[in-house]
Order: C-alpha cells, then structure tokens, then sequence
C-alpha cells in the first residue's frame, strides 16, 4: 500500500515519468479493451521499475529532511 503513495508522490515530482506513464495505460487500454489481465500485465514492467525508482526517491527525500532537521 505503501508504494501506491510513493509512486503517486514520484509522479507528481517527476512530469515526465507520469506522461510516459499515462502513456503507457491508455496504449494497454486500447490494445486490451477485452481483457483486464493483458492490460496490466502491459504496464507490470514499468510499474515495477516506478516501485523501484519511487521507493529510491522517497529514501533519499527522508535521508535529506533528517539531516535538515
């Protein structure tokens, strides 16, 4: 649950990463309009690689704000 936080805090930081994103889901929902399963398993990948790279950016965000305090 945790991740969906970071990952919805990543993207709000990173514009970029968000447009590839929204990229990413409406070519799969396009693609996959029959079938749920193929549509996520589309976008697996690159959720994965925003759980890592969120999950990093938070830690670093949390490592700077103690040292600032």
């Amino acid at each position: 649950m945790v991740y969906y936080i970071n990952i919805r805090d990543y993207l709000n930081g990173h514009p970029d990463e968000a447009k590839a994103y929204e990229k990413i889901k409406l070519e799969s929902s396009r693609k996959n309009r029959e079938s749920l399963r193929s549509y996520h398993s589309d976008k697996e990948m690159f959720v994965a690689l925003l759980i890592e790279r969120a999950s990093e950016w938070k830690r670093k965000r949390n490592f700077i704000q103690d040292k600032v305090e």
